[in-house]
This record gives C-alpha cells, structure tokens and sequence, in this order.
C-alpha cells in the first residue's frame, strides 16, 4: 500500500472515529435532554401545584377576612347602638337628677353601658389587627406563589435551550465530519439511516 493510501485511509479511519464519538455525545445528550424532560416535566407539576396551593390559601384567607370584616361592621353597629344607649342613659341621668329620684339606679346602668361600650371598641380594635395580619398573609402567599411560578418557568427554559443548543451543535459536528474531505461520506452514514427510520427521525435534523 502506497504512502498517500495509507494516509487516506488513516483519514477515513479518524473521521469515521471521530463520527462515531459524536454519535456517542449525541445520544448522551439525547439521554440527558430526556432526563431534562422529566426535570421539566416535575417543574411543572410543582408549578400546578404551586399555583392550586396559593389558590385554596388565597380562598381560605379572603373568606377569613369577609367573615372578620362583618363581625367588625357588626360590632361597629353594636358600638354605634351603644353611644346611642349611653347618650340616651345620659339624658336619662339629667332629668333623674332634676326630678331627684332614681338617680343612683340610672349612674349604674350608664356605668354598665360604658363598661359595654368600652369592650366593644377594644374587641373591634382586635378584629382591625386580625384583618391585617390575614390581609398580609394573603398577600405574602400570592407573592411567593408569583415567584415560585416565575423561577420554574425560567429554569423549564433555561433546560429547554441549552439542551438544544447541545444537540444543535452535535449535529453541526456530525455533519461536518460525514461531509469533510475525503470524498464521499463513510458507511456509518448508512447505517445511521436506517436507525433514522426505525426510530422515525429525520436524518437531516
């Protein structure tokens, strides 16, 4: 065999080696962006139920702070009904002591209906308080639901491109070595068909 022989065919034979190690990159990297599918795949589903967790938590805050909001209207209107028993009793207490009788009975009830009243603001103080700390709640979960949702989205397609920016360049390669100098392309070609149409792909992809 003759020098320049001997030198093509240690070209054939590196090319055809040099193909056949891209093949094997290129169905790593098959193998890997199908773990990455399943990656994405448990992002999503992680997102799903992000998004049914902050739904329920947002549901069950807002039916919390409604329930909160007309226990507060209804003591304000206990509160507003007390001023008007307290303004009432005051009335009452000036003309028992013009009439000088039942006066001691009616500074007690006054006493009472204050005390009442006074209960009353401090219950619709805690109730304010209460809606605060639920309004909050409500809001903190809404955001954290917003960003978890945000980063599984730019992680799914953040996989998405790089592991097709892998495969691209694969195939670059691929193509490349089976189209280099040398004349026509090795038999791998063939047989890399053939695998093309069992598994339906398009050998040119």
């Amino acid at each position: 065999m003759s020098t320049d022989a001997a030198e093509r065919v240690a070209a054939a034979n590196a090319r055809a080696t040099r193909a056949e190690q891209s093949q094997r990159r290129a169905e790593a990297a098959q193998e890997e962006q199908r773990r990455a599918g399943s990656e994405i795949e448990r992002l999503n589903a992680r997102l799903a139920e992000a998004d049914e967790d902050a739904v329920r938590a947002g549901g069950e805050r807002d039916q919390a702070i409604e329930r909160a909001e007309a226990s507060e209207v209804a003591r304000a209107t206990a509160e507003e009904r007390a001023r008007a028993a307290e303004s009432r009793l005051e009335a009452e207490v000036e003309r028992a002591a013009k009439a000088e009788a039942g006066t001691a009975e009616v500074r007690g009830q006054l006493d009472t209906v204050r005390a009442e009243a006074e209960k009353v603001r401090e219950a619709a103080a805690e109730l304010r308080g209460t809606i605060a700390t639920l309004t909050a709640e409500r809001d903190a979960a809404r955001g954290e639901a917003a960003r978890e949702r945000a980063y599984g989205e730019q992680r799914v397609q953040d996989l998405r491109t790089t592991y097709d920016s892998q495969l691209d360049r694969l195939r670059e390669e691929i193509a490349q070595i089976q189209d280099g100098p040398g004349g026509r392309r090795p038999a791998a070609k063939g047989r890399r068909g053939a695998k093309d149409k069992d598994t339906g792909e398009n050998p040119a992809e």
